[in-house]
């Protein structure tokens, strides 16, 4: 296959509001411009936000509007975006306004794709225990499920799939931790991707600090999130390269490095 790359980047939270616990919410639109042109040099050919693109829980039609001037800011790049869809997304705005404006279709925000020999998976965390989607009334950031819709959708396309590399996208922490910010039911989630047959990389987003763990053969990666820092920022390019290699140039305020983060 030929080698192609990709741009990743978390938690933006961006919302017309003052700094608080050292989240920048309107200082993180101006880190995404940046990263914008960046991405339109490297000539990355899709970009992915991980969730929590926006932060407005009292007032959905201000939020609305913040997502709507977010996700400009994205498409004037001219790169294709997948938005993944995370809890200050859906506990500021509800998903039927927001999948039509993030390309979601039928209602859902989970789905998949290939490019090249990769095959793409995009998981929504943002469900309560009885399968039912958060609404900015209902919402609670530490009790994310993954719906049983969502999990016989997942084994069925994973079986479907003919390619034996698989990236997925989250929000919420798919990886085994005794923390809020990990999927109530992520076992469940884990257990279909440890049982496909296929290498898998997980990247998510949701605890701001960052994270990495590796577990039952999954590498699993949490970016660190936009809006934490006046100045201080966070995105990858991922280089999927001929011979199927994974190589993540991860470039923060303090310098840019690289490393492999699939075979």
């Amino acid at each position: 296959m030929d080698a192609f790359s990709f741009g990743v980047f978390a938690d933006v939270q961006y919302a017309r509001r003052r700094p608080q616990n050292h989240r920048y919410y309107q200082a993180a639109l101006d880190k995404v411009k940046q990263y914008m042109q960046r991405f339109q040099k490297e000539q990355v050919s899709f970009l992915v936000h991980l969730g929590d693109l926006i932060d407005e829980p009292e007032d959905e039609e201000r939020a609305f509007c913040y997502a709507r001037e977010a996700t400009q800011v994205i498409q004037a790049s001219g790169i294709p975006c997948c938005y993944v869809i995370g809890n200050h997304d859906t506990g500021s705005a509800a998903l039927p306004r927001l999948a039509p404006l993030w390309g979601w279709q039928a209602g859902r925000a989970f789905g998949s794709f290939d490019v090249g020999a990769l095959h793409f998976v995009v998981l929504d965390t943002n469900y309560d225990a009885k399968g039912r989607h958060y609404t900015p009334a209902t919402h609670q950031w530490e009790q994310s499920y993954v719906s049983e819709e969502q999990l016989s959708w997942l084994q069925a396309d994973l079986a479907r799939t003919d390619k034996q590399r698989v990236m997925v996208f989250a929000h919420a922490l798919l990886d085994a931790l005794d923390n809020p910010h990990a999927v109530r039911n992520g076992w469940r989630v884990r257990s279909v991707l440890e049982s496909c047959g296929r290498k898998v990389t997980v990247l998510q987003g949701h605890m701001h600090c960052g994270y990495e763990s590796e577990q039952n053969g999954i590498r699993y990666y949490t970016l660190p999130a936009t809006v934490e820092g006046e100045s201080e920022f966070c995105y990858w390019i991922v280089t999927v390269e001929k011979s199927g290699q994974m190589v993540a140039k991860i470039v923060t305020h303090e310098g840019a490095r690289t490393r492999v983060i699939g075979a």
